[in-house]
C-alpha cells in the first residue's frame, strides 16, 4: 500500500518531468496528448496538481519551468 507521502513524492517527480519536458520542447509548449489529458481535468484533480504545483513554486529555489508548466496547464 502507498501512504500519502509516497503519493506527494510521485506527484512532485511527475510535475519535475513534465515541467522538464514542456522546457525543452519547442515553443515551451505542452504536447497535443498531454494538453488533450489534462483538459477535462475534475475540479479534484485539478486542485491536486495545482496545490502539488504550487507548492513546489512557492517552497524550491529553481521554480521557473514549474511556474511555467502552471500557466500551460492554466491555458490548456
Amino acid at each position: 500500500m502507498i501512504d500519502d507521502e509516497m503519493r506527494e513524492q510521485v506527484l512532485d517527480r511527475f510535475i519535475e518531468a513534465l515541467a522538464a519536458q514542456a522546457e525543452v520542447a519547442e515553443g515551451r509548449m505542452l504536447a497535443p496528448g498531454a494538453v488533450a489529458a489534462l483538459a477535462d481535468l475534475a475540479r479534484a484533480e485539478a486542485r491536486l496538481i495545482f496545490g502539488a504545483a504550487g507548492h513546489r513554486v512557492h517552497h524550491d529555489a529553481e521554480t521557473e519551468p514549474i511556474a511555467r508548466l502552471i500557466k500551460l496547464i492554466s491555458d490548456a
